[in-house]
This record gives C-alpha cells, structure tokens and sequence, in this order.
C-alpha cells in the first residue's frame, strides 16, 4: 500500500489542476479516487448490484463488452447499457481476470480530457469531463504467451458534483 502511495503522489505531481464542469484532479481527489475504484471492486467481486449500480453512469465505455466489434452507428463505439456490462462482467474471462487484480496491483493512475456530447444523461449539459483511469495489471509480461506483451486494464471514472461514477473500461495495449 505504501507503494501505491508514492506512485500516487508522483503521479499527481505530473497532473495538472483543471477544472471544467465540476471536475478536477487533485490530491485528495486522486486519494478517493483510489477508494472508489477498491470500493468498485469489491462490489463487483461481492456481486453486489445494488451499489455497482449506484456508483455507476447509466451507460458506460466497455471496449471488452462488445461481443460486435462494429456497433450499428459510429456513435455508439463501445458504449452499452449498464445492465449489459452486468451481463458481460461476471461471463468474460477478460473481465473476470480484472476483477482478481482489483486492488491488488495497482500500477498507474491518468487523467485525459473528453470533449464531446455525453450519452449518460448524468453528464448532460457538460462539454467536457475528465476521465480518471485507475490502470491494473491483468497480465505481466510473458504470462500469457512467451513473447506477450502483457496487458493493463483501467476502471475510468468521472466525477459528478461530488461523487466519482464508474464510466468504464479500457485497456493497453
């Protein structure tokens, strides 16, 4: 835990204060952050749907969750329903192998821009987020396959008013 620590605090002094439509990336607001993503975590690993829900946008970016690479419109790139992420989290083994890595190997935490319109009505009105991506190691080097690059998987939030809300998931690479 202490090594988290020190990455955090090295990772907040390369992150620039910014704040936009209620959002900001601070100290204490990067300390939540990791509370909310173990917290996240355990909710899924507790299959607790009552409180992924409540931390949850209504709609979420899950690149793992589509079964059609291709969606209908362009518009809908990997955005689904937060029932279908439900679905997808407890069947996919890419999902399932991130929910044993849930605060246990946390290596990284970034923060990105988004200028755009929102599809979660929760972020209506905004032109602009941050997103806040909390990345963990779901395969090291070599586990995989020799040769395999490894791979990291990031729980993204965005913060609404007060509370940080589960946005989605990504990977690298």
């Amino acid at each position: 835990m202490k090594r988290l620590h020190i990455i955090v605090i090295l990772v907040l002094f390369s992150l620039e204060s910014v704040g936009q439509g209620g959002q900001l990336t601070t100290k204490a607001d990067t300390l939540r952050l990791l509370d909310v993503a173990q917290e996240f975590g355990q909710a899924i690993n507790s299959k607790n749907i009552g409180k992924i829900r409540e931390m949850s946008l209504n709609v979420i970016h899950c690149r793992l969750c589509i079964d059609n690479p291709i969606p209908p419109k362009a518009s809908d790139y990997f955005y689904i329903k937060l029932d279908t992420f439900l679905d997808a989290a407890y069947k996919q083994p890419e999902l399932i192998k991130l929910w044993t890595v849930v605060g246990n190997r946390n290596e990284m935490i970034n923060s990105y821009k988004l200028n755009k319109p929102f599809k979660q009505k929760e972020l209506k009105g905004f032109d602009e987020v941050i997103i806040l991506e909390v990345f963990f190691t779901t395969l090291k080097p070599d586990e995989y396959a020799k040769g395999h690059q490894g791979q990291q998987t990031a729980l993204q939030f965005v913060k609404v008013g007060q509370e940080y809300k589960f946005y989605g998931i990504d990977t690298v690479p």
